[in-house]
């Protein structure tokens, strides 16, 4: 079996991370859309191709987690590449293979679905639409997804009756009105952009914590390292101090003495780290209780995503912060349910990136709309976006996985 290289080195393919949801909204997994050239349809992987799903699922997981429960990747491989048990190159404990009710079964093929299943990895059905040649499937998968766009309630209880006693995720739930009209139906997983959808209310107001969170990102704005300033910053704030404290000490950075001194914790972490914790803390404390925090990590991945594109265009440190910014700032509307027009006059960006963030064509606004394709899975609009600005696939997919990878062990305490 191949060997999959832990490098960035080998990545030649877009791929795209989508999140699923538990009814709460908290995350329980990924769904990793992936194509390999332009003319593939489907995956069918070749080594460098198991060196690109090493890589993804390396910028996905976090290194502590790795040998413990963690996120879910949920990854769809073809009959041919089960049966010569290409998941293997995967975690067990973290890896959903997902597969399809259109493919003509087997006994080969089941066994070799069941011999995954025994070694610890889990199995969804996609886009299960109650055909009766799929029923041999159910007693042994552990999620059958239901594709419920443009289905009434009758019609997916209907597809649900014919597997009963399964575990039910609910594919493609695009608004906060779907997902609030199929909630009680008995689904435990929900995969779709409701969660991006703003509810805005004429005449809402930032609360003034929300507003003190905001006058912060001014401080986190500057391209040049001032560590006196964000350190003052911190210091009187005695909720981000203590915060701070909480992630410097944790086992992950491995410190062989505890950190007693704000200064001192900063400097540890550096420039790069230390701010993109503080941008998390302030994303996420803007974001109302019932909204995911998946909303602050998008964010934060999208400005990072912007800014490792930025460098790789030959941009400087000012030009850079600014597509980053741009990133941060873009989902502000879904967060607060505030229109985007009101918020961007509290937003320390030029005049450029506000244009951006409400929509105006320009450079600016195709950048943004690359990041989103990222997340959608928009092959051609991101084939088309890269070819226009000269951009090689290969560094926006390494751009990308370098933005997962420095995001992923980001974490507040609870």
């Amino acid at each position: 079996m191949p060997t999959a290289p832990d490098t960035i080195h080998y990545i030649n393919t877009f791929f795209a991370r989508q999140p699923i949801f538990t009814r709460d909204q908290s995350v329980w997994g990924y769904q990793l859309l992936y194509r390999h050239r332009r003319e593939s349809i489907q995956a069918d992987y070749s080594d460098d191709d198991l060196a690109t799903l090493s890589v993804i699922e390396n910028a996905l997981s976090s290194p502590q987690r790795r040998g413990a429960p963690g996120k879910k990747i949920c990854i769809h491989f073809t009959q041919n590449t089960i049966m010569h048990d290409l998941p293997l190159t995967l975690p067990a404990e973290n890896t959903i293979i997902t597969i399809g009710e259109y493919i003509k079964f087997n006994e080969a093929y089941i066994a070799s679905i069941r011999a995954l299943k025994r070694k610890g990895y889990g199995v969804a059905l996609d886009a299960y639409s109650g055909q009766e040649h799929a029923a041999s499937l159910l007693d042994f998968v552990d999620v059958v997804f239901i594709d419920v766009l443009s289905k009434t309630p009758r019609q997916i209880m209907s597809i649900m009756d014919t597997a009963k006693y399964s575990v039910f995720g609910a594919k493609r739930v695009e608004t906060q009105r779907h997902f609030d009209a199929i909630n009680d139906l008995g689904f435990t997983y929900f995969h779709g952009f409701f969660f991006e959808e703003p509810t805005i209310v004429p005449g809402r107001k930032l609360t003034a914590g929300q507003v003190a969170r905001l006058s912060l990102t001014r401080v986190l704005s500057s391209p040049e390292p001032d560590f006196e300033a964000l350190s003052h910053v911190i210091e009187t704030d005695v909720s981000l101090s203590y915060r701070l404290f909480t992630f410097v000490n944790s086992v992950h950075f491995g410190m062989k003495q505890t950190v007693s001194s704000i200064k001192r914790a900063v400097l540890l972490l550096g420039w790069d780290l230390v701010k993109a914790w503080l941008w998390l803390v302030v994303l996420t404390d803007l974001t109302p209780p019932g909204k995911t925090s998946e909303l602050a990590y998008m964010a934060l991945v999208r400005g990072r995503f912007l800014r490792e594109m930025a460098f790789t265009m030959g941009a400087n440190a000012h030009e850079a912060e600014s597509w980053h910014l741009l990133g941060l700032f873009s989902m502000l509307e879904a967060m607060l349910d505030v229109p985007m027009e009101t918020l961007v006059a509290s937003l320390p960006v030029t005049n450029t990136i506000k244009d951006a963030l409400t929509g105006s064509c320009g450079v600016m606004c195709d950048w943004l709309t690359m990041a989103t394709c990222f997340e959608s899975g928009d092959f051609d609009t991101l084939d088309r976006l890269a070819q226009q600005y000269g951009s090689p696939p290969l560094n926006m997919s390494e751009a990308y996985c370098r933005a997962l990878g420095f995001i992923k062990d980001l974490t507040l305490p609870t």
